[in-house]
């Protein structure tokens, strides 16, 4: 069984230092906890998760929300599923192990803390949370470290994309290819999960920088996050009269479904119009056009905020603000051609 002596030799480094570094101290330098998680990971190594707790009075268990309200695709969700999956391959490395919270068990009803402190959970990585759950008020205002994935919260550090440069770069796209009528299909507008916000705001922002004057009825709000809405908010989009030579949507899965109406109405893509869609989920380079979109980078989100929890726990204090957003990339394809 590899222990941390085993990859000190391996590595150079001291049984001290190895250790830190798999915890996640902030002592430790960014280039020398890299080279010694690889190492880790490629030994096999494997923390004595009984003895560790016994050590320290730790749990070594990180709790995990995950409410799919606007998605509706729960685990199969291609943003958060990777995600998570990054944040799990991190912070299992460091000698952790996940449980998902629930706020019911079997026939008790309980609220996320009681379920954490009942679980003796050390911190929770809240993914996606139900729009007016009082229960996270409580979650948050404990003494529990909590890192967001989405959701703002006061006091949790979150880590999240570029979305309202991501959205400037996908406009700037269309618009150096001829595009003047830029319809944009937004997600839900809410204060709870600012993603659909930030992205309007990118887009209406990017027009302006142009010259561009935003024309309202070129702006629809779409009820969820999936391809349903997205279809039905083409189709009012183009029951209004408007005409636009391209379509910036607010996520792929939106992307799709207006894509879809289009061609039900006769239009080619991109030939009477383009899109550009958000996120780069790995169905989107195998449509017909592909679509082009701006990538998320699930493996830097779910990895950085797994770093960021191992951080607070090691009892780094983490102001929010410091947080840098992690950075998007425009995904050139087919679905959007110049006019």
């Amino acid at each position: 069984m590899t222990t941390i002596y085993d990859i000190a030799k391996e590595t150079g480094y001291s049984a001290p230092t190895v250790s830190k570094a798999l915890n996640g101290s902030p002592e430790v330098s960014e280039r020398t906890r890299e080279r010694i998680v690889d190492a880790a990971k490629r030994m096999g190594y494997t923390p004595n998760a009984m003895a560790k707790a016994l050590s320290t009075k730790k749990s070594y268990l990180i709790g995990i929300i995950y409410d799919d309200l606007y998605m509706l695709r729960g685990m199969e969700h291609p943003l958060f599923a990777g995600i998570i999956d990054a944040f799990k391959s991190r912070i299992e490395v460091a000698g952790y192990e996940l449980i998902f919270l629930s706020r019911q068990l079997g026939p008790r009803k309980l609220n996320y803390l009681d379920h954490a402190r009942m679980r003796h959970i050390d911190g929770v990585y809240i993914v996606n949370t139900s729009l007016g759950d009082t229960g996270m008020d409580e979650l948050v205002a404990g003494d529990l470290p909590c890192v967001s994935a989405n959701d703002p919260f006061p006091g949790v550090p979150r880590v999240v994309s570029e979305n309202y440069q991501g959205a400037r770069t996908a406009v700037a796209a269309l618009c150096d290819m001829g595009h003047r009528r830029i319809a944009h299909l937004s997600g839900p507008i809410t204060e709870k999960s600012p993603a659909g916000l930030e992205r309007r705001s990118g887009y209406l922002d990017e027009l302006s920088a142009r010259g561009i004057k935003a024309e309202p009825e070129l702006t629809v709000e779409c009820a969820y996050w999936h391809a349903e809405a997205g279809r039905q908010a083409m189709n009012a989009l183009l029951d209004s009269g408007a005409s636009p030579s391209a379509v910036f949507a607010a996520c792929d899965t939106i992307a799709y479904g207006a894509m879809a109406a289009a061609r039900d109405r006769g239009l080619s893509v991109p030939g009477d119009i383009s899109f550009v869609g958000f996120d780069d989920y790995e169905v989107s380079a195998y449509l017909t056009p592909s679509l082009t979109t701006i990538r998320q980078d699930r493996v830097r989100l779910g990895t950085e905020a797994a770093e960021l929890m191992l951080r607070i726990l090691s009892g780094e204090d983490i102001r929010p603000e410091s947080v840098p957003r992690v950075a998007t990339q425009l995904i050139a394809r087919d679905s959007a051609a110049s006019l």
